[in-house]
């Protein structure tokens, strides 16, 4: 070792110069020689766009779970509960969810049969440019379910048997204990459970659509060979079988599958379809209807949000065996509620009570709004300090509520973890005024309290919990669901009678009900247990977005895709090494 560094100082001092041309492509060699990186190939892929060829890179899904299933599966599941007894438990349960999978009429054997979420989005990328994304993650959590016991059932009885559904549950079926183990796939570093297939910077796909097509092309097949023929994993194989595309609703209706029935379509004079899931939008099937079978669920399934001719790639993967492909294209709750809804909330809620004067504290203080919404910021702000809480938004103003104009429908440009802080200030801050109200408005801070603490109690469910809801557990769900909707039907009434507009309806509204609906109709199948629907949230894939996209931005633009995968593999490669030594390598 002495003689190394001898020898390299003499050579420095005499001015001899390294070659560092290639530098990073000699350390990822080896690093691969060393076996600090994933032994997985990165496929290259050429693109013919007029006179010049480019190449992108990705990597096979099917790839990918070979070296999972072998090497360490304690990244797919529990790392204490064999994988094929979490298959089997999941695709039981699933059952009530979607009858209607592929799965159920395949004859293979579920306990070798992996449940696969896709997930797409994009990120800000180099020179504050996207770049678009797409991973694969199992339904299931890295870690057993740890959570505290509920008082769900306690709740419940507080509730009109009117509100809750119900049916005779069937007979378990399956171990409970295993159930029980089961989580949702949030919790731990996002590189330990979802796994890069391709990154595209937005200069490339956006100028060229085509590339971006290629690549789900590409994914595409290989799902569809992961589900015919599987990986060979000794005398036996295992199966990858999608249970949902994952992802925002513009990342579905414009990125990748071009939808002609979408959020896009709300029509402001005239009604139009505007849900790829159902009708919902036509003069007969309204979406704004608040009922607990609202009429736009007799249209499911009756045609296809997209063309015959141009079926999305992604839809091509096999998913519903009626043919109901746009089912695959699923909601989840981070992008319905805390993006969505609750910024609706709490931009109109904090809105509306400066305009009726409860952040006025003295009779010669300002009644501008911009004021009004300074004095609204700096109670926020004192709840935080006591709170021990640091949100990421730095004040309150008529540009981050979108009230620039008393016509505007005010919601907050809040990011999800803000959202929830605003919905727990204005828990606070409503129950100060409902014990304290000098105008006599007790009937609006009511609603305006019940709406903002279900939704906190809906999120506290979905999260406490694990994969699977216990019946009275999902029942509760479902009522706060329909509180929320019901009680954001009155928020808006409330600020028609005060000569004021807020609490606008909007697709993501809609999207509740759908969410609502699904645990309604898995109850009525007579499911002992009902899927979580964070079994679908995005929270920790956006993390993952922002991760991978900060990669992104410190390699080369001109290597970027092939780059940012090796640096990928080398953390993920440290991280599997961390989780098998602390949990072993996992049971199959």
């Amino acid at each position: 070792m002495a003689k190394v560094t001898a020898v390299h100082t003499k050579r420095v001092l005499s001015g001899g110069k390294r070659n560092i041309a290639n530098a990073e492509r000699d350390c990822h060699r080896k690093f691969q020689r060393l076996g600090f990186s994933l032994p997985l190939s990165i496929l290259s892929i050429q693109h013919e766009l007029g006179e010049e060829v480019l190449t992108t890179n990705w990597v096979k899904v099917s790839h990918w779970l070979k070296y999972l299933v072998t090497t360490v599966p304690s990244v797919l599941g529990s790392p204490t509960t064999r994988l094929e007894e979490q298959c089997k438990t999941f695709w039981h349960f699933y059952r009530y969810k979607e009858p209607n999978h592929v799965v159920y009429q395949s004859g293979k054997d579920l306990g070798k049969c992996l449940p696969l979420n896709l997930y797409g989005d994009e990120g800000r990328g180099p020179k504050r440019a996207l770049y678009l994304e797409m991973t694969f993650e199992t339904a299931f959590g890295v870690f057993d379910h740890e959570g505290p016991t509920c008082d769900c059932s306690t709740k419940l009885l507080k509730v009109p048997r009117r509100m809750v559904p119900d049916c005779q549950a069937e007979p378990f079926g399956c171990d409970t204990e295993v159930v029980g183990k089961m989580t949702t796939n949030l919790k731990g570093h996002s590189y330990l459970s979802k796994h890069l297939i391709f990154g595209l910077p937005a200069y490339l796909y956006k100028a060229h659509p085509e590339v971006l097509q290629t690549h789900l092309r590409l994914l595409s097949e290989d799902m569809r060979g992961l589900y015919e023929h599987g990986i060979r994993i000794g005398d036996s194989a295992w199966y990858g079988i999608c249970v949902g595309m994952k992802g925002d609703m513009k990342f579905y209706a414009e990125t990748t599958c071009n939808f002609n029935r979408s959020f896009a379509n709300l029509g402001r004079k005239n009604e139009s379809m505007m849900c790829y899931l159902r009708h919902a939008g036509a003069e007969q099937y309204p979406f704004e209807e608040v009922d607990d079978i609202p009429s736009w669920t007799q249209s499911v399934g009756l045609t296809r949000p997209w063309l015959a001719n141009e079926t999305p790639h992604l839809a091509t993967v096999q998913f519903h065996s009626l043919g109901h492909q746009e089912a695959m294209f699923v909601l989840d709750p981070f992008h319905v509620m805390k993006v969505g809804l609750s910024r609706d909330v709490c931009g109109s809620l904090i809105v509306l009570l400066c305009r009726l004067s409860f952040f006025d504290y003295a009779d010669d203080e300002s009644r501008d709004i911009e004021t009004r919404l300074q004095r609204a910021h700096g109670c926020f702000k004192l709840w935080c300090a006591d709170q021990r809480k640091s949100p990421g938004l730095r004040s309150f103003t008529k540009a981050f509520m979108n009230a620039k104009t008393f016509a505007m429908t005010p919601w907050s440009n809040s990011k999800g973890s803000d959202s929830t802080l605003l919905l727990k200030f204005l828990s606070f801050y409503l129950g100060l005024l409902l014990a304290t109200d000098p105008q006599n408005k007790q009937d609006f801070l009511r609603v305006a309290r019940s709406v903002v603490d279900n939704i906190i109690t809906m999120h506290r469910i979905m999260e406490s919990h694990g994969l699977f809801l216990d019946k009275k557990c999902a029942q509760l769900l479902y009522v706060k669901m329909m509180l929320v909707a019901k009680g954001y039907h009155l928020l808006a009434q409330h600020a028609l009678n005060f000569g004021m507009v807020g609490f606008g309806v909007k697709p993501k509204y809609h999207s509740l009900k759908h969410m609502a609906f699904d645990i309604r109709m898995q109850i009525l199948r007579g499911a002992p247990y009902i899927v979580n629907p964070n079994i679908n949230t995005c929270e920790s894939n956006e993390d993952h977005v922002g991760k991978v996209s900060t990669l992104a931005r410190r390699v080369s633009a001109r290597t970027i895709g092939y780059r940012v995968i090796q640096r990928y593999f080398l953390k993920s490669k440290a991280l599997f090494t961390r989780h098998k030594k602390k949990y072993g390598k996992g049971l199959l």
